[in-house]
């Protein structure tokens, strides 16, 4: 017989999954790379556009004194204008404060009302807003 003949074998040894750390689920391993990628994606923005980080604006750029002054924007507002929802929920969830005014005392949820046409940024104004409930709600 079959079994007989590796009767014999040392099998190798098997180590008991330790109860204490759960082995993880395939949707939680997604859900981590899905994380993952969307924190990328938030510094790759953030780089793209010259941004040290999420609470500070963009470096004013040096120009011709004669040319107005260009509106000071940090990246939730950018992020908000171009009608990017993910990049703006990364940023709120790295600690950007969603309140914070441009220079020309706009916030970013004005910033995407005004650039939302037929519901471009409608997301975007959604994201913005469902944390203010989430924090009107909490008080």
């Amino acid at each position: 017989m079959v079994t007989e003949r590796y009767a014999n074998v040392p099998m190798p040894a098997v180590e008991e999954p330790d109860e204490t750390d759960p082995v993880p689920t395939q949707g939680s391993l997604k859900r981590k790379a899905k994380e993952q990628r969307k924190v990328l994606g938030m510094k790759q923005f953030l780089q793209m556009h010259k941004f040290e980080d999420v609470n500070e604006p963009q470096q004013p750029r040096s120009g011709c004194c004669f040319v107005a002054q260009r509106e000071q924007l940090y990246p939730v507002h950018l992020a908000a204008k171009q009608g990017n929802a993910e990049v703006v929920s990364s940023l709120l969830r790295a600690g950007a404060d969603k309140d914070q005014l441009t220079s020309k005392g706009r916030s970013a949820l004005q910033l995407a009302r005004s650039a939302d046409v037929y519901g471009s940024h409608l997301q975007v104004i959604q994201v913005l807003e469902g944390n203010r409930r989430r924090r009107a709600s909490r008080s």
